[in-house]
């Protein structure tokens, strides 16, 4: 095992990416459950004139599609929380598609750090959302408090990832400013 204390080593990446992709999918089956279209449409009895239920030939009360009247709200939020989640992979994976050269290390670092403060960013916003449509909507916080949770290990993931490149950088930063008094 290594010397190195568990509360500061990093997630390898691939666990990380894994564990973000299982996040965004886990989200996605539930708000296809709660937020899917079917959900929205409610079955109720026609009535004629008289008010009194109409029939089919079978004496069973006839029945017409209602749609929710904030189903709007229900598809604008469930947009949102697809955009979100697949932003936070897509910064993700933009941010560890930028290797800090030596040449190039102010830029690189800069990029990847923008990428990881947009991924965060994109976390909370999903959080947010989730949050509304546990309040406005409402839906059953129980089962949206597993994803809170869950967010909030990713953020943190994503904060020690940064730290990580931080003392990167600064390493290789000094490695430079050593090696060129030396030349």
């Amino acid at each position: 095992m290594s010397g190195i204390p568990k509360s500061k080593r990093t997630i390898p990446y691939s666990e990380f990416y894994d564990k973000a992709i299982t996040v965004r999918e886990k989200i996605m089956e539930t708000i296809r459950e709660d937020f899917s279209d079917a959900n929205q449409i409610k079955m109720l009895p026609k009535y004629g004139k008289d008010g009194k239920p109409l029939l089919n030939e079978n004496g069973q009360p006839k029945l017409k599609a209602y749609r929710n009247k904030d189903f709007w709200l229900y598809k604008e939020v469930r947009e949102h929380i697809y955009k979100y989640s697949a932003n936070f992979i897509s910064e993700i994976v933009s941010a560890n598609c930028i290797y800090m050269d030596k040449r190039t290390i102010y830029s690189d670092y800069s990029q990847r750090r923008k990428h990881q403060n947009e991924a965060i960013g994109q976390l909370q916003n999903l959080k947010q959302e989730l949050t509304f449509a546990v309040k406005m909507l409402h839906f059953s916080a129980k089962k949206y408090i597993q994803w809170d949770n869950t967010i909030n290990y990713e953020i943190e993931a994503i904060k020690k990832w940064r730290q990580s490149d931080s003392q990167r950088f600064n390493k290789m930063i000094n490695n430079n400013v050593d090696n060129s008094e030396k030349g």
